[in-house]
């Protein structure tokens, strides 16, 4: 016989059944279930596509080393002259040849922090002679 809280015997009715539950009483269904995935889904893709993706400051160099040999290649198809790319250890510089030498064009040279270095082709990055690493003729073309 069962008992009660109080430790008492409780009487057993054939009429204590609890009432069946209304389909309202159940809970949510699984298409409300669905939807609310399928609406938090959506906000947090909206919340993902809103926030900017952020370059890192090598990867913002190197995006200005490559405009920089673009630069390099139209200025010397535009000029007729041709142009040179200097890198160094710790920047990389757009020259141009006046008068047998090679010169230094405007502010086109991007400096980079002291804990980058930079190579070319696999070996440590110097300027021979005052040469420059890549040469631009006027037709664009880069040797």
């Amino acid at each position: 016989m069962p008992t009660s809280a109080t430790g008492r015997a409780m009487p057993i009715s054939k009429d204590t059944d609890p009432a069946p539950l209304s389909a309202s009483d159940n809970g949510f269904s699984l298409t409300e279930l669905m939807i609310v995935v399928f609406i938090i889904g959506v906000v947090s893709s909206f919340i993902l596509l809103t926030a900017a993706p952020t370059a890192s400051p090598a990867e913002e160099k190197a995006d200005d080393v490559r405009q920089m040999l673009e630069q390099a290649s139209q200025e010397a198809m535009i000029s007729g002259q041709h142009y040179g790319v200097m890198i160094s250890e710790s920047s990389v510089q757009i020259v141009h040849r006046s008068l047998g030498n090679w010169v230094p064009v405007g502010d086109a040279r991007v400096d980079f922090p002291s804990d980058v270095s930079v190579s070319y082709l696999g070996e440590s990055a110097s300027v021979a002679d005052g040469q420059p690493n890549i040469v631009f003729d006027p037709l664009g073309s880069a040797s």
